[in-house]
């Protein structure tokens, strides 16, 4: 396979550095995609990296909500890749659907759905860079227009580290903050079919915080942007946790089967992540080793720089050199300063 063009990596790399919303990021990797890819919609979804359940989806002259009703509808959801509480990071695979070619095994209503929309291929890319899968990027072209082909998978598949980079580096871009906690928690409980039951009046505020790309007008507006969440509940006995980066900082989403008489209800709540909530997740966004975030959770006790070096049989240069690295990472210019951006 061809080295990467350096020019596409190279300017997707240098837009994630200039641009200000997740939206204009979407836009500007797509349109250098494009250079390789020719493509007429896309939907870029990011991924939390330790849980691995979706954190922000962007999207333009992507699939509508009919066809995401229609594939709820012939009981598809069930079907599509769920959160895994362990994500790996198998190498970028590409893989496309084509109108015009059969269909996987139970597929069907997903080519004719795709028809309906006026779509005549997908090409779906995983991005994978450093160990760690960190979305999905989806490209699509008309009704009409070339399939996909195997051409078309190689140069995605040769863009897909340095687009995944250029996601990672966005979001650990600010001071990874928790969002202000201005409002109660949202709480939603979804029904054994994915409808709202019952909401507080905080939930649709949250949520807007949450995804202010996607359209949240209505109950099932809310419940489809929900679906995945609340598929992965059904599945682990474990909460689904996404750590949700945001332009003001990040949030928590929960999901959590309930235990009564209804069966597959979820609870869904949506709030200020906590301390404890937000380190692992930084970890990985800002690239901190696991010696890295062990001193942290020393810093955030209170520890000064002799006691974490007895605790943990470092020198205190070490320690210095942890905190040094620490600092240029999340970009601080000391303790106070790093305590007071991770504390809630």
């Amino acid at each position: 396979m061809p080295p990467v063009p350096l020019s596409v990596a190279h300017a997707a790399r240098k837009a994630a550095a200039q641009v200000e919303t997740l939206p204009d990021l979407g836009g500007a990797l797509t349109r250098q995609l494009h250079r390789l890819v020719p493509h007429d919609g896309y939907m870029l979804s990011g991924q939390d990296p330790v849980t691995g359940a979706g954190c922000f989806l962007i999207e333009h002259h992507g699939y509508s909500c009919a066809h995401f009703r229609r594939l709820k509808t012939a009981g598809l959801f069930d079907q599509r890749p769920h959160p895994s509480r362990r994500p790996t990071a198998a190498p970028a695979t590409a893989v496309v659907l084509n109108v015009a070619v059969a269909a996987p095994q139970g597929g069907a209503a997903l080519l004719e759905s795709m028809d309906m929309d006026g779509w005549g291929s997908e090409l779906r890319l995983r991005l994978v860079d450093r160990a760690a899968h960190w979305g999905t990027l989806v490209l699509l072209r008309e009704r009409g227009r070339p399939l996909f082909s195997q051409a078309d998978i190689d140069s995605a598949r040769q863009i897909a580290a340095p687009l995944a980079a250029s996601l990672r580096e966005y979001v650990a871009r600010a001071r990874p903050r928790p969002l202000p906690a201005t409002m109660p928690p949202g709480v939603l409980v979804l029904d054994g079919n994915d409808a709202i039951a019952s909401a507080t009046p905080t939930a649709r505020h949250w949520l807007r915080m949450c995804f202010p790309s996607s359209a949240l007008d209505t109950d099932e507006d809310l419940s489809l942007s929900l679906w995945n969440f609340a598929a992965a509940a059904r599945r682990q006995d474990d909460p689904v946790l996404s750590r949700i980066p945001t332009r003001h900082g990040f949030a928590a989403l929960q999901a959590q089967q309930l235990a009564g008489a209804r069966p597959g209800e979820v609870a869904i709540t949506v709030q200020a992540a906590t301390t404890g909530q937000l380190l692992p997740a930084v970890a990985a966004w800002y690239s901190l080793t696991p010696r890295e975030r062990t001193v942290i959770e020393h810093v955030l006790e209170g520890r000064s720089g002799k006691q974490i070096s007895r605790s943990l049989e470092l020198s205190q240069y070490t320690v210095n050199d942890h905190l040094k690295a620490i600092y240029r990472k999340i970009r601080v210019n000391g303790r106070d300063e790093l305590a007071a951006t991770l504390s809630c």
